[in-house]
């Protein structure tokens, strides 16, 4: 019997300021290369360029684009990353043209190598809203812009016509869909009309980040360098998404600091700006906090 052939989809413009997308994304590719699959099932990687930054253990490929087709992907690449570093919150639209543009050139490149490798299927580890015409298993992760209140992130500038579009096309094709929780396979189907038999959870993981050893001296000295106390804060790591809920944590701490014996505590906000930092700078500044928290 033939081996059922696998590829994972290796992306290239999965950047560090996604947040917790980012981390997971990194923890679980790598746990792939480590994992030894049952004998009929072969694992692969489909590489965005020979370039990539990933050293698998697995068998890698990575498909042969034409000269046009690789001058075109790698201006868009730069275009991409400049424009992210210095627009990323005022350039949203412009950089989920960008995408699509990259992901329509790369997609041509890859149906050629899957074809050459005689893959079965492919697997996105995170949401893709523009994949492949080949068969696949996608990650499934919320129904945000259904379920939430319409925060920008979900609902405004595009976002809200992409998540539909994903959800209601995208996800009816896919031949499995892996949830990161049983609530979020139930919302999902509560939502859309997904067939049941299709939709699986693997439960969602920690990035690496949690496994990363720091020494007491090293410890010391970062929270001295801010001025911190060693159990006298509260860390909140999360990116400045709107939906993030800052405002009600800040308003909770500021309630905190004023009951007696909580003088010295401090709020530590960290992650990137996702276009609501300024306005929690605001929320700090008003409550005449700007002491306690970053």
């Amino acid at each position: 019997m033939d081996r059922l052939r696998i590829a994972v989809i290796v992306e290239e413009n999965c950047l560090p300021t996604e947040g917790g997308g980012y981390s997971y994304y990194q923890a679980w590719i790598k746990e792939i290369d480590r994992f030894a699959f049952h004998p009929q099932l072969e694992v692969s990687f489909l590489l965005p360029s020979a370039n990539s930054e990933f050293p698998f253990s697995k068998k890698s490929f990575c498909g042969k684009p034409k000269l046009l087709t690789a001058a075109a992907y790698n201006t868009g690449k730069k275009l991409y990353r400049l424009i992210h570093w210095l627009f990323s919150n005022r350039a949203t639209r412009l950089l989920h043209f960008l995408t699509k543009l990259l992901t329509d050139l790369s997609n041509r490149v890859a149906i050629s190598a899957l074809t050459r490798e005689k893959i079965d299927l492919v697997y996105y580890l995170k949401p893709q809203d523009n994949p492949m015409d080949y068969p696949m298993i996608v990650t499934h992760w919320d129904v945000g812009h259904k379920s939430m209140f319409p925060f920008p992130e979900v609902a405004h500038n595009g976002n809200g016509k992409r998540r539909e579009r994903y959800y209601s096309i995208i996800l009816s094709r896919a031949l499995l869909i892996l949830c990161e929780s049983s609530s979020g396979a139930a919302e999902l189907q509560k939502f859309y009309p997904v067939n049941s038999a299709k939709v699986k959870v693997l439960p969602l993981f920690a990035g690496e980040v949690v496994q990363i050893s720091v020494s007491e001296a090293e410890q010391t000295t970062i929270l001295n360098r801010y001025s911190i106390e060693s159990k006298e804060y509260y860390l909140y790591p999360a990116q400045f998404w709107a939906h993030k809920n800052h405002f009600n944590l800040v308003v909770a701490f500021h309630k905190l600091i004023q009951r007696p014996g909580n003088e010295r505590v401090k709020l530590v906000l960290c992650g990137g700006d996702q276009g609501n930092m300024s306005y929690i700078h605001q929320v700090v500044s008003s409550l005449g906090i700007g002491d306690s928290s970053w």
